[in-house]
């Protein structure tokens, strides 16, 4: 019987050891700096007003946005028409607090501010928080899979 005891321990921690994540499969720092760079990207193309470019280096083929008050975009496509509805912008930042993940996919949990520029309008001071899931693409490069955000500030007219 004792002997039997390490032996059926050992058959019930098993899955928990396969289960574990191991060091070595945790983001590298070239995996972080590629997450960074899309964000950088991001911002840069958003500001600029060029969606296309900004669809096809940030998202992957099938990604899905998650805007506030709005239908789930899904597919670059869409994600670009969704996009092409915003007013423009200006001073966009997005400052990301925590990147987790292992292999090739990950989440990014952050915050961001712009303000935006409505035609005819006063400018609109934004800010609010988001969630991605990080996906390595083909290519090697961390593109989103699925993008949320949500604003801080109330709802307008409600």
């Amino acid at each position: 019987m004792t002997r039997s005891l390490p032996l059926a321990l050992s058959l019930l921690l098993a899955p928990l050891v396969a289960c574990t994540a191991s060091p070595s499969s945790a983001l590298t720092e070239a995996d972080l700096a590629s997450i960074r760079a899309t964000d950088a990207a991001w911002v840069e193309l958003a500001t600029a007003g060029n969606f296309g470019a900004l669809v096809k280096r940030c998202y992957v083929e099938d990604a899905m946005l998650l805007p506030p008050n709005g239908p789930v975009a899904k597919g670059r496509a869409a994600i670009e028409a969704s996009l092409k509805t915003w007013p423009p912008m200006k001073d966009l930042v997005l400052q990301s607090d925590e990147i987790v993940g292992s292999g090739d996919m990950a989440y990014g949990r952050g915050m961001y501010s712009t303000t935006f520029l409505p035609k005819g309008g006063a400018p609109i001071a934004e800010k609010g928080k988001f969630l991605v899931i990080w996906r390595k693409d083909h290519d090697g490069v961390w593109r989103m899979t699925r993008d949320s955000f949500s604003s801080d500030l109330p709802v307008l007219g409600g």
